[in-house]
């Protein structure tokens, strides 16, 4: 398990690695930077980047799930609904097992509104829209 800091090229590369368009990642490590930098040595915290990265994917894999065609790939037995373990299985596929265990109940149960146990594309869109709204506002707080 890796500690300390990260260069701004290694920290580009495990974006680009992990399948970002290579503009939009020097973009992200711009900003990333600029918010995370520790100013002793102009390095970027290890744990720093990792966390707001599997936050940034964890984001990614939800929304990427409001596609039809995505949705209909992760709704295994066709249930018009996503069960926990389906929405597990599809974080595996972008994060990885051991992060996709660690984050997929929590994040499930903040997305399954109605607490039934499945996830509805209605569900899905009204995360999304609470996640744009808190977004929008932490951006007009910092003008």
């Amino acid at each position: 398990q890796r500690t300390g800091t990260l260069t701004e090229e290694e920290v580009l590369m495990c974006l680009t690695d992990g399948g970002m368009d290579k503009e939009l990642a020097e973009k992200n490590v711009k900003d990333f930077l600029r918010q995370h930098k520790d100013h002793s040595d102009d390095a970027i915290l290890w744990k720093v980047f990792l966390n707001e990265f599997v936050r940034m994917k964890l984001f990614h894999c939800v929304v990427m799930l409001g596609q039809a065609k995505i949705f209909g790939k992760v709704d295994t037995d066709h249930s018009a609904s996503i069960g926990l373990r389906e929405f597990t299985v599809h974080l595996e596929s972008q994060i990885g097992r051991e992060e996709a265990h660690k984050q997929s109940r929590k994040l499930f149960s903040k997305i399954d509104a109605n607490h039934d146990g499945n996830i509805s594309k209605f569900e899905l869109r009204m995360w999304y829209r609470e996640r744009l709204k808190a977004l929008r506002k932490r951006v007009t707080a910092k003008k």
